[in-house]
Formats: C-alpha cells, sequence, structure tokens
C-alpha cells in the first residue's frame, strides 16, 4: 500500500469540504472523511474540542487533505 501524501489546504471564502474534496479529485460524496481527519486540528483551534460544525469552515483555516486516500465503501448493512 502506497504511502498517504498529505497536502495542506488554505480554506478560500465560499469553499465547502464538498468542493475541496472535488479539488483534489476525491468522491466529494465523502467529504465527511476530510472532516474527520481534520476534526481535531480544528476543534483546538477554535477552542471548543469537540465541538466542530462541519459546516462551518473558515477562511484562512488549514485543512489536511489526503490526496492518494483510498475510495471508502459505503454499504447497506443488508448488503454485508
Amino acid at each position: 500500500m502506497a504511502k498517504l501524501r498529505a497536502v495542506e489546504h488554505t480554506v478560500k471564502a465560499g469553499e465547502t469540504y464538498w468542493s475541496i474534496a472535488e479539488k483534489y479529485g476525491l468522491n466529494p460524496q465523502q467529504w465527511p472523511i476530510i472532516a474527520s481527519w481534520n476534526i481535531e486540528r480544528l476543534a483546538s483551534k477554535r477552542n471548543a474540542p469537540g465541538e466542530v460544525r462541519v459546516d462551518s469552515l473558515k477562511p484562512g483555516e488549514k485543512l489536511t487533505v489526503y490526496t492518494n486516500a483510498p475510495p471508502i465503501i459505503f454499504a447497506e448493512p443488508s448488503a454485508l
């Protein structure tokens, strides 16, 4: 398995996790994964541990995006 390649992304006005995923060639429906990669970082910066709203990205915030992360397969429980 290849080592994950991390990129630091600086949030611009109007960007969402969805648009950031698209920018780096990731499936935009998997935006929660980008949020999970950064939740601790954003929580500590905002002085609100564990209380980060994923719909509240602010311009200038730094996010880590793994550009070669393998896709996550979502399946219905009945399919497992």
